[in-house]
């Protein structure tokens, strides 16, 4: 349809020349056309919605899934370790190892056979260490 059909057309409709049966075929294609957006749109909010839901939904039960399978490897895992052996952390070596391990600074090892402490003699000594604290 050209420019001038649809002025002529619009003139028509505007003007009343129109017939009768054709004003009420346009006002029922026009409410139909509405009822159907109108329709549209419901149901994008209802979709909507229900999608907001269902992820609710499905993170709230993920979330248990996660804590009690969390706790039980939690429980799993103090077991283990109160099923561990007590090993020592660390390795007792000679008096003679342990000055082997600076031997470019000069080292004391100062006090009873047992509770000794080990000195760098190139550091000065602060009046509160002096003390033997």
């Amino acid at each position: 349809m050209n420019q001038s059909d649809q002025d002529r057309l619009l003139k028509e409709l505007l003007a009343g020349e129109a017939s009768p049966g054709f004003r009420q075929a346009s006002l029922e294609c026009a409410l139909a056309s509405m009822r159907r957006r109108r329709m549209l749109q419901r149901i994008a909010s209802v979709g909507a919605v229900a999608a907001v839901m269902g992820i609710a939904l499905w993170q709230t039960t993920s979330a248990r899934r996660t804590v009690s399978s969390g706790t039980q490897m939690a429980s799993n895992a103090t077991a283990v370790i109160v099923q561990q052996p007590a090993r020592a952390k660390f390795q007792t070596i000679s008096d003679d190892e342990l000055l082997a391990l600076f031997p470019d600074r000069p080292v004391a090892l100062i006090g009873e056979p047992g509770r000794q402490r080990l000195v760098f003699l190139d550091e000065q000594i602060h009046p509160s260490e002096a003390d033997g604290r």
